[in-house]
């Protein structure tokens, strides 16, 4: 896959956050530090457990989320918990702003969404 190039710091962040169930992910881990795959599953609503595993895998590689192995007595061979990494908390202050905005907003901009009707083509003859 080629990577595309980032001009800006805003592209760069949108490269890394790109998902709106990246924030909901690390708002979670934000709430309860270490939780487990199915602990994930069950508080971020809606989330398949296809796109939860994705979503982990990026924020991984993005060095957001830590994953730590765990063994396990199961037949399962391991366990993983996730946490975030030092600089995942770091957008703890990203998500208290976005609240803030969304907080002071949401009406006008939910009544403006409502409003806006999709665009129909013109009909031909």
């Amino acid at each position: 896959m080629k990577k595309r190039e980032v001009k800006c710091p805003i592209q760069a962040f949108g490269e890394i956050m790109s998902s709106r169930w990246d924030w909901l992910i690390v708002r979670e881990l934000m709430v309860s530090d270490r939780q487990g795959f199915n602990e994930l599953m069950h508080s971020v609503s809606g989330i398949s457990s296809r796109t939860l595993s994705q979503r982990l895998k990026n924020l991984h590689a993005a060095g957001i989320v830590r994953q730590k192995k765990i063994a396990s007595n199961t037949t399962i061979p391991f366990r993983s918990r996730y946490s975030l990494t030092p600089l995942g908390k770091k957008l703890e202050p990203v998500l208290e702003k976005m609240t803030d905005w969304m907080k002071k907003y949401d009406r006008a901009v939910l009544a403006k969404l409502k409003k806006e009707e999709p665009v129909k083509a013109p009909r031909t003859k």
